[in-house]
């Protein structure tokens, strides 16, 4: 665990850390996330009907359709992704983001996508998303190591008042008395 610091009135030197910022609860808005094409191609159009007559009693064959974009050309987000990335602008860290740290949040996301499409069992997804976060404080020891700290909330309720201990009651060994020897 990494030592305490000193307040400041008892430092001798000014270690000033180019990270270190105070956190306020509540987060920003998150940015949309990235649209993602699907190998498929693009979007499935449907073709027109043909000119000719069909044979009665015979379905129209409908256009094949990709399986994992349903014909639209844009794959969907993993809903447990799509919660990740609101949670993390929603975090005291994200207004410390900036513009350029949205790219690197756009491939962490990738990892986290492949990580949950993988039923969450990719170990070494896993890892990777550990390093990526740690860079953006996803964990308490990476924001100590980058010295953020949250705001106390301002409607701390003050603490309660300690109960008095109870009174001693009558101990049923009280009437225990030595036995001198005869």
């Amino acid at each position: 665990m990494p030592a305490r610091l000193k307040p400041p009135s008892l430092r001798q030197r000014r270690n000033k850390a180019s990270t270190r910022a105070t956190l306020k609860a509540g987060g920003m808005r998150a940015p949309a996330l990235p649209v993602r094409g699907c190998p498929c191609g693009g979007p499935v159009e449907l073709p027109k009907p043909a000119r000719g007559k069909r044979k009665p009693g015979r379905p129209r064959n409908p256009p094949p359709v990709c399986a994992e974009c349903r014909g639209t050309g844009t794959l969907p987000w993993h809903h447990l992704t799509v919660a990740w990335w609101a949670r993390l602008w929603a975090s005291p860290m994200g207004p410390e983001y900036i513009e350029s740290d949205v790219d690197a949040l756009y491939i962490t996301a990738g990892l986290v996508e492949a990580y949950w499409r993988s039923g969450g069992s990719d170990g070494r997804l896993a890892g990777e998303i550990r390093q990526e976060m740690a860079r953006f404080g996803g964990s308490p020891l990476d924001r100590r190591r980058l010295e953020w700290g949250l705001e106390p909330p301002e409607d701390e309720q003050p603490a309660a008042p300690t109960p008095e201990p109870e009174k001693p009651r009558d101990d049923p060994r009280n009437v225990l008395r030595m036995v001198r020897p005869a």
